[in-house]
């Protein structure tokens, strides 16, 4: 584990540099540790395809030093074959997507000592965030930002219909500048969320903009009804399109979530 910033108040901004090594691979992280610990789990945030622990206009940074400066540690990661990890986009696939994930929160909750953690994921990452719910006891909560319910329905909307069928022959997926291999399409092909989300039991928070051009905002409504034995709940950001690009619309996402997440703090300190 190494640091990039010399000061706290650095490190719980930017984030110091950690890695996580995995099967032969290394998933690069920035860790957020507050000054002050608020007794709230620590929180993983997972970024969406073709994203990265920074996602768009760097949000997950500022959400990550937002959250610090409310007490609550953070760690952003970036999947094997993004951002600064090593591998390609081509080897990721819904398993090693939670593999990933599960070795995230390993590493986040031993770093803090804390006995749960929470995931929020952005997009692709929170679907994958509930994947690793069905996977890990030791999730605190969930909380979804604009993750698409279905996400071969949404390729398929956005890509047309005969995207899916071309993977067969051709071996991939072309969605934008990226390369996604037919295990990972045909991984979640294969998932049916409606029927795998009634095994979840911690609460979840969705997060969905009303103006999302990549993920429908009917999508909120369908994990609000999947999550059946899960107390969750839904807030919509008004005319927000896909990973709150808009200053207001970012620190409704934010704001909301941290007051979530304040709500659920535990005896825990560091």
């Amino acid at each position: 584990m190494s640091g990039s910033y010399d000061s706290p108040l650095a490190e719980s901004v930017f984030g110091k540099r950690v890695s996580i090594d995995i099967a032969g691979e290394t998933i690069a992280a920035s860790l957020h540790q507050p000054e002050k610990n608020a007794g709230v789990a620590p929180v993983l945030l997972l970024h969406g395809l073709g994203g990265s622990r920074h996602e768009h206009n760097g949000i997950f940074i500022r959400t990550a030093a937002r959250m610090a400066a409310a007490g609550i540690t953070v760690m952003r990661m970036d999947f094997r074959g993004a951002g600064e990890s090593t591998g390609t986009t081509i080897n990721m696939k819904p398993s090693s997507l939670v593999a990933d994930t599960l070795a995230g929160i390993a590493f986040l909750k031993e770093s803090c000592q804390a006995e749960r953690v929470t995931v929020l994921g952005l997009s692709l990452g929170g679907l994958v965030a509930s994947l690793a719910a069905l996977e890990s006891e030791d999730l605190d909560s969930l909380v979804l930002w604009e993750a698409p319910f279905d996400l071969i329905e949404t390729f398929t909307r956005l890509l047309g219909p005969f995207s899916i069928e071309k993977v067969r022959a051709r071996g991939y997926l072309q969605a934008g500048l990226l390369q996604v291999s037919h295990d990972f399409v045909e991984g979640f092909r294969r998932l049916d969320s409606r029927e795998l989300m009634k095994a979840v039991t911690i609460p979840v928070l969705v997060v969905q903009g009303t103006d999302d051009k990549i993920v429908r905002f009917e999508d909120a409504e369908r994990w609000r009804k999947a999550l059946i034995g899960s107390r969750c709940e839904v807030v919509y950001v008004k005319d927000a399109d896909h990973a709150f690009p808009a200053e207001a619309h970012a620190e409704k996402a934010i704001a909301e979530t941290i007051a979530w997440l304040s709500t659920r703090s535990t005896p825990w300190t560091p």
